[in-house]
């Protein structure tokens, strides 16, 4: 198996495309950003990842990781 399929591949979002996506799960559907391994998109709230699989976000809430449930998006400057 190459090390290149779609799986193992770097996710390659668009710039303009990751500037239409928010957080489904904040009140305040704050921007998302990518993560460092491009596996995954970041709320600014600090509260909640979501998953990239084949190139698609998955801006499921159900698929969401709450990565900091003490993160108060209330106090997130815009």
């Amino acid at each position: 198996m190459s090390s290149d399929t779609p799986t193992n591949r770097a996710q390659s979002l668009e710039p303009w495309f990751l500037e239409l996506l928010a957080c489904p799960a904040c009140e305040h559907h704050f921007p998302l950003t990518l993560t460092e391994n491009r596996d995954a998109l970041l709320c600014k709230c600090g509260r909640y990842s979501y998953p990239i699989r084949d190139g698609i976000p998955v801006l499921l809430i159900d698929e969401a990781t709450e990565i900091d449930s003490h993160a108060r998006p209330e106090q997130v400057k815009s």
